[in-house]
This record gives structure tokens, sequence and C-alpha cells, in this order.
């Protein structure tokens, strides 16, 4: 085993991958994990959780509607959609750094590019041309076949290393996955990450 880089690479920074991480890393396994847009994955991200708190400002109207039953007066409220998304935002931001920052604690490094198998025991990480074909869901949606260019540049230098990825150099639009009942997911925008560490 000492001829590998790691004893477990997790590909994707989503609820499952991070899990599978943190618990590898606890146990004293060499753990990398790979996840090209931000830590948290799908639901964190795009899904579950945004969903939900548009879904409980969304019943903020009712309640206020209702409160003049149970003895509430409460003066005409105003709603502001900027501040929502503002909101939103930031606690999105700060469950992604609450992902990044148990794995890392856990001592699994986080590597901020996509990662694809070359072989059973080779990756490619971040740089290079990505194809993916069209794709059937459940037989009745089908998505069009789309390329998408990645680049990744790394420095080492004595205790310090650098490194520039960028996914989607284009910023090509695309689905990036279909449920078997038709819901598909856009897939990432173009994002550009730069990390420095230094190794004490």
């Amino acid at each position: 085993m000492d001829s590998f880089d790691a004893d477990l690479f997790v590909i994707g920074g989503g609820s499952g991958g991070v899990r599978a991480a943190r618990i590898a890393a606890g146990h004293g396994a060499r753990v990398m994990i790979a996840e090209e847009y931000r830590m948290g994955g799908t639901c964190v991200i795009r899904g579950c959780v945004p969903k939900k708190l548009m879904v409980y400002a969304s019943h903020v109207r009712h309640e206020l509607d209702d409160a003049a039953g149970f003895g509430w007066s409460i003066p005409s409220a105003t709603f502001d959609w900027p501040t929502l998304i503002a909101n939103k935002d930031r606690e999105i931001a700060r469950l992604e750094a609450a992902y990044t920052f148990n794995v890392e604690k856990a001592g699994a490094r986080i590597v901020k590019t996509r990662a694809v198998f070359e072989d059973a025991h080779t990756l490619r990480l971040g740089t290079g041309v990505r194809y993916v074909g069209e794709n059937w869901s459940g037989g009745a949606v089908r998505t069009p076949s789309y390329t998408l260019v990645d680049a990744l540049a790394e420095v080492n230098w004595r205790q310090w290393r650098m490194s520039i990825n960028a996914t989607n150099l284009f910023n090509k639009k695309h689905y990036a996955a279909c449920l078997s009942r038709g819901d598909c997911f856009i897939g990432a925008d173009r994002n550009v990450f730069g990390t420095l560490t230094y190794a004490f």
C-alpha cells in the first residue's frame, strides 16, 4: 500500500463523500477527496438547503396573516428579495466552510478539482477535456452530449504548494445529470480555485 498516494480516494464532496472521508481519516487512513465545485454537494449547495430556506421564507406571509387570530397586532410587513438571497447565500457559505473544516480536521486532504478513473489505480485530476454523451432518463427526457475543458496548474517548492484549478473553463451551459423521473440538474458554471499551502 505504500506505493499509493492515498489509502482511500473519495470522488465528490457531498454528504456521503464527506462522511466517508472523515470516518476513514479518523481511523488513520491516508484520505484524499476530490470536489470540483463546492464542498457540501447538491443537497447543501443547490438542492435541499436552499429549497428549504425559500420554503420557510414563503411561509412567513401566512403566519403573519394568521397572527391576528391569536391576539397579535403586527404592523404591515414588507419583503425584500435581495435580502433573502444574500442571507441564503451566507448560510450556504457557512455550511460549506463547516464541511471543509470537518474534513480537514479529520486529516483528509481536499483536492479542488474533478477526478476521473484512468485505470484500476490511477485517477486523472483536473486537467483535460471531458466528453459526456447524450443521456436518456426514464426513456422520456434526453440531455444532449457536451464537451468541457478543465485546467490545472500546480507548483511545489520546498514546503510550499501553490495550485490553480479551473473547471468548465469556457463556462459552457450543460445538464450534469437527470433522475429517472426526468428531473435534471444544471451543470456547474466555470469555477476557478487557487490554493496556497505550507507543510510544517
